[in-house]
């Protein structure tokens, strides 16, 4: 059997998301319409890339990560033969061309019968299928076994990152010593909070609130509730009043001019508390 060389770490989580979801539809595909084994090509249904977030171009991207992937041609998508036979043809016909006005391309019935009745015929592409699917074909018995190989390589990469971030959260989490400080990493850095002298520190920034104050209550809330996250009734109790709301606002300006993320245009740090609309308040971490 054939074994990839991948290095996952090389793609940001998002990409890998990506790629992992397009993998998996196309393995959805095969179990519930199966493989043309004499062609070795899957239709799937435009509508159905639509529902899972793929737009056509989006699938022609997933494919050449795939193949980059496995160093090798794994998978085509067969409609990509037709546009580029048809481009061919128009050139030679002096005929211009906007690939993405599909009603223009399909206009040119000449070069669509032509391309259907050869290498269409080859693949086992119909009219419809040109209209409606994504034909893709993959390369020999290897190729849909490549596939599954990618998608278990990502897997265990996304199964890391997820631990990864699990450990940094639970070490992120308020860790209180004998003199009272609490520690927590936040996406723009560390936050460090005196629970009992109300010094505060973000990065470089280092201040000090009055641990009576509210700017100091407010942080520290926010910063040692769960998720780092707390709500109005959290922060003002029940039934709070707009105007309530509004003071509010003003404490959280004082701790970000505070912590060095405000004023903007002299902030010394990136904004690490943001407001949660109807809800409350969060420190990124």
């Amino acid at each position: 059997m054939v074994k990839i060389k991948f290095d996952p770490s090389k793609y940001s989580e998002e990409n890998l998301q990506r790629i992992n979801k397009f993998i998996k539809l196309i393995k959805n595909q095969v179990e519930l319409e199966g493989i043309n084994r004499l062609l070795l090509t899957i239709t799937i249904p435009l509508k159905t890339l639509k529902k899972s977030g793929f737009s056509y171009e989006e699938s022609l991207t997933m494919t050449t990560a795939l193949n980059k992937i496995s160093g090798d041609e794994t998978i085509k998508i067969i409609n990509k033969e037709y546009y580029h036979c048809l481009e061919e043809y128009l050139k030679e016909n002096n005929e211009d061309l906007n690939f993405f006005e599909i009603e223009e391309i399909e206009n040119k019935k000449k070069a669509q019968e032509d391309w259907l009745n050869s290498e269409g015929r080859l693949y086992g592409v119909s009219k419809d299928n040109l209209k409606s699917a994504l034909v893709l074909q993959y390369s020999g018995a290897t190729g849909l076994d490549l596939l599954w190989q990618i998608e278990q390589v990502i897997r265990e990469e996304l199964k890391k990152n997820s631990k990864t971030k699990d450990s940094e959260r639970i070490e992120s989490e308020k860790t209180k010593s004998k003199n009272g400080d609490i520690k927590i990493k936040t996406k723009f850095g560390f936050l460090f909070i005196n629970n009992k002298n109300g010094v505060v520190k973000l990065n470089n920034i280092e201040s000090e609130l009055n641990p009576t104050s509210e700017e100091f209550k407010v942080l520290l809330k926010i910063s040692t509730l769960e998720n780092h996250i707390a709500t109005y009734e959290d922060l003002l109790g029940k039934n709070s009043s707009k105007t309530m709301k509004r003071n509010l606002t003003f404490v959280i300006r004082n701790i970000k001019k505070t912590l060095g993320i405000l004023p903007k245009k002299k902030a010394k740090n990136k904004d690490c508390i943001k407001n949660i609309k109807g809800h409350g308040y969060r420190l990124i971490t």
